[in-house]
């Protein structure tokens, strides 16, 4: 990582790979694109003081978990991937401080004095900041989107007997605080989702690889998990930064899509693409899945992480199945 962050203030590039290009930018969007783009800082964009100082001081006493990889899986079998402490906000804003002074080039040498955890999926809108999200939802993206998300946290809140639609909502607003140097893991976002990152604080590189390359990167399945930070159920074991020529010999030809991603700009990832990132500075990232008319019908799978913040009991749990799939059909109904 310590090379990394020094070439990519110049030409950031993945060596690794057959084929790696920039991500596209624009300036504006007018419908959903079919590939990433990234989208310039618009001026005074809403979420621009919910910085790390921003969170210390207002979330400071609301708790979530930190990991060494983000997403869950549930095939992972080393017992560093199953690593998760629950911390508070404040605390791990102090974490990555630290490591900023003490091990701010990445030294591969004081990789288990200074270890890398990244705060990720973690959703104050839903909590603290619940009080803003009303006022301020419609504000956070970019425009141009046609996003149906509201519309269909609607039909979920019904569907489930939940009473706030609008809590509903903020749950698909999430927040990234992460140190210099960690990493989310090659995976697909889950239930189908598109995605944006909006950039708050820091810089944060993304490798971005499209369906049709799922092959060469070696993709492995699982099944849904009681994971409250989130979970993928298609990742990649491919360790894009050194792969194995051994183990996954295909990964050299792959192509691939790369953006840094600066204060105040926006990434758009299309649903099915392939990601990876990786933090290079200290940074907080404000993110959204959302659904449009196209996988929309994919939208009912998200019951299986929204009800982890709830204790609910395993008759819930096995009847959960069923309930997803009739939700999905009477979707297609109404179409």
């Amino acid at each position: 990582v310590q090379g990394l962050r020094e070439d990519w203030y110049r030409n950031p590039r993945l060596m690794s790979v057959a084929e790696c290009t920039e991500v596209t930018r624009l300036r504006s969007l007018q419908s959903m694109p079919t590939e990433p783009v990234l989208l310039e800082k618009p001026r005074d964009w809403y979420a621009r003081f919910w910085n790390l100082d921003y969170f210390k001081r207002d979330c400071g006493h609301d708790y979530w978990f930190c990991r060494p990889q983000f997403p869950a899986f549930d095939g992972d079998e080393a017992a560093i991937d199953k690593v998760a402490l629950h911390v508070s906000i404040g605390e791990y804003v102090e974490f990555a401080r630290t490591l900023q002074r003490m091990d701010r080039k990445c030294d591969q040498e004081k990789g288990l004095a200074f270890p890398r955890l990244t705060l990720d999926g973690y959703a104050p809108f839903f909590g603290v900041m619940r009080k803003f999200f009303d006022e301020c939802w419609t504000k956070l993206g970019p425009e141009g989107l046609p996003d149906v998300t509201p519309r269909l946290a609607q039909v979920f809140a019904h569907a489930f007997s939940l009473q706030d639609p609008m809590e509903t909502l903020s749950r698909f607003y999430k927040v990234t605080l992460a140190a210099t140097g960690s990493i989310t893991r090659l995976h697909v976002e889950v239930a189908g989702a598109h995605t944006w990152f909006n950039q708050i604080e820091g810089r944060r590189a993304f490798f971005l690889f499209p369906p049709s390359e799922s092959r060469k990167l070696y993709e492995e399945t699982g099944g849904p998990m009681q994971e409250t930070s989130g979970f993928a159920t298609s990742i990649s074991g491919v360790d894009i930064l050194a792969p194995s020529a051994k183990r996954h010999p295909l990964f050299a030809e792959a192509k691939c899509q790369v953006a840094v991603l600066y204060l105040g700009q926006t990434l758009v990832i299309p649903s099915g693409w392939w990601w990876y990132s990786v933090s290079l500075d200290p940074s907080v990232t404000l993110w959204h899945q959302f659904w449009t008319e196209e996988n929309k019908l994919r939208f009912p799978e998200v019951a299986w992480e929204y009800f982890n913040y709830q204790k609910m009991t395993p008759e819930f749990w096995t009847a959960l199945p069923q309930k997803i799939e009739a939700l999905r059909e009477s979707m297609a109904e109404a179409e």
